[in-house]
């Protein structure tokens, strides 16, 4: 059973567009038909089942034209104007879909009232005649009325707030770790790790410079991306390139990809990549830093670091997975990976999805970066809990983990997938300070 849930889960991201469709086009017209009884005061309101139709039908048009708007427009200007009509139609669309949720959990919850004052005999005062006539009572009751419809409006408000406001927001988390055999001279170096970044549509040009402004602000000594860099099209990434290659930092900017990239061609971005940038793309392969220092004995002509005193391996793991499923040989590569490393040598992974943290543990990684869940991209807060569908990818949803030493920090990503909303998890940019364990410290001292 549980697989079967999974596999309808899975099918339901591989076909986001057309469940999207489905989705909106119920929820829009189960919005319309409410509406309509609660003004007319039947039900079904006049036409409605003949109206659904029409709702799907328009869906599906806006759909096509929020994606490809040339292809459906001649100008320019009408081209614009299109694109802003369809998001606007798809974004109310897609908020009813939760006003709907909304509408369903308060009759569950009234209906459970019901039953429960129903089986214990108690007397439910003024609310009693509505709740012993069941579903039809409980319809035409004002009081259940008026507050299912003010939590249907506050569900679409929710979503048109991260529709605007919450998916521009941008934070900044700062972390000091303390990684195992890192060498002392590489004692606060600064690694910055973003994910998910999502180049398309939903990503205008202006945004992702400030994006890229806002880590240069941070003087990182090391860029790390997990994966993800282009959404649904790989032409995307030719006005992107430019603007993503004037990231900064001392070692440089290293990057793997993620399922979306092997989605549209894992051989055609990473050729743009190394053409576009000077960024080191790892596709199951390492990379290393040797411990800078300045040694009286270094000669002018060596390399930046060429010294004794340890050093810093970078491990990237390529993903050819699902959106839920991830490839099965994962932990093999990565263990043939870091057979290749000498014990006592500090090893970051880079890796898109965090499902392969256990098995980072066990081979000895010290810290493990990844993404793509997006902390859920739509979560509620329940206390200190986040409940959102980034559950449905991992367990190590957002957020930093430790296991037997090891760290793992899951970023929120930078991008939107499916749509621009963003609600109760904001983009992420992750500041990490690496630091030499206490013990050794002291030990060395």
């Amino acid at each position: 059973m549980i697989r079967f849930v999974r596999f309808l889960i899975e099918l339901g991201f591989v076909n986001f567009r057309s469940v999207l469709a489905v989705a909106s086009t119920l929820g829009a017209w189960t919005c319309f038909v409410w509406i309509g009884w609660l003004v007319r005061g039947v039900w079904p309101p006049s036409l409605a089942l003949l109206a659904l139709p029409l709702f799907h039908i328009v869906t599906v048009v806006m759909l096509r034209l929020e994606r490809r708007p040339h292809r459906v427009l001649a100008s320019p200007r009408a081209q614009r104007l299109g694109q802003v009509a369809a998001r606007s139609w798809i974004g109310c669309s897609f908020a009813a879909v939760f006003a709907v949720g909304a509408l369903a959990m308060s009759a569950a919850l009234w209906l459970g009232a019901e039953g429960l004052l129903g089986g214990l005999a108690v007397e439910a005062g003024p609310l009693a005649p509505a709740l012993r006539h069941g579903a039809p009572g409980m319809l035409h009751d004002p009081l259940f009325r008026s507050l299912s419809s003010a939590a249907m409006v506050a569900a679409g408000l929710a979503i048109g707030y991260g529709y605007t406001f919450g998916q521009r927001r941008l934070v900044v988390t700062r972390l000091r770790l303390p990684l195992r055999d890192l060498p002392a001279s590489l004692e606060g170096l600064r690694l910055v790790h973003i994910s998910d970044i999502h180049v398309g549509p939903y990503l205008p040009a202006t945004q992702l410079a400030d994006f890229v402004a806002r880590i240069n602000a941070l003087e990182p000594d090391l860029v790390c991306i997990t994966g993800d860099i282009v959404d649904n099209r790989v032409r995307d990434l030719d006005p992107a390139l430019p603007v993503l290659a004037r990231l900064r930092a001392r070692f440089g900017v290293v990057t793997i990809l993620g399922n979306h990239d092997n989605n549209v061609g894992a051989d055609a971005v990473a050729g743009r990549i190394e053409r576009g940038t000077p960024f080191t793309l790892l596709r199951d392969a390492r990379w290393t830093i040797d411990a800078p220092g300045d040694a009286p004995g270094d000669a002018p002509g060596d390399a930046p670091g060429d010294v004794a005193g340890g050093r810093l391996h970078i491990v990237g793991i390529e993903d050819r997975g699902g959106p839920l499923r991830q490839s099965p040989d994962e932990a093999q590569r990565l263990r043939r990976l870091m057979a290749e490393i000498p014990r006592g040598e500090t090893t970051i992974l880079l890796a898109h999805r965090p499902n392969l943290f256990e098995h980072a543990a066990g081979e000895g990684v010290a810290l493990m970066l990844a993404g793509h869940t997006h902390g859920g991209q739509i979560a509620l807060r329940f206390g200190r809990r986040l409940l959102g569908f980034g559950r449905l990818m991992s367990r190590f949803c957002r957020g930093l983990f430790e296991r037997d030493g090891a760290f793992l920090y899951v970023t929120h990503g930078l991008g939107v997938v499916g749509q621009p909303v963003r609600l109760g998890v904001q983009r992420e940019i992750v500041l990490i300070e690496l630091t030499v364990p206490r013990r050794a410290a002291r030990a060395a001292a």
